[in-house]
């Protein structure tokens, strides 16, 4: 499972960060509405997909 894990991460990683930096800007495009719960909404989804793309897919390489 580690060794499938590894090649999985290290072959679609490039992929994987583009689409969570295109969906996080989607999402914080939400800030811009002059609304405060989608402010709200766009700021919090933004920082989760980001924090899912880089922090836990480098956390799930180490291990």
């Amino acid at each position: 499972m580690k060794d499938a894990l590894e090649i999985a991460i290290l072959n679609t990683g490039g992929v994987i960060s583009s689409a969570g930096l295109i969906l996080a800007a989607t999402f914080a495009a939400l800030m811009t509405m002059p609304i405060a719960d989608l402010f709200v909404f766009g700021i919090i989804v933004a920082m989760g997909i980001l924090i899912d793309t880089f922090l836990v897919r480098g956390m799930l390489f180490r291990h």
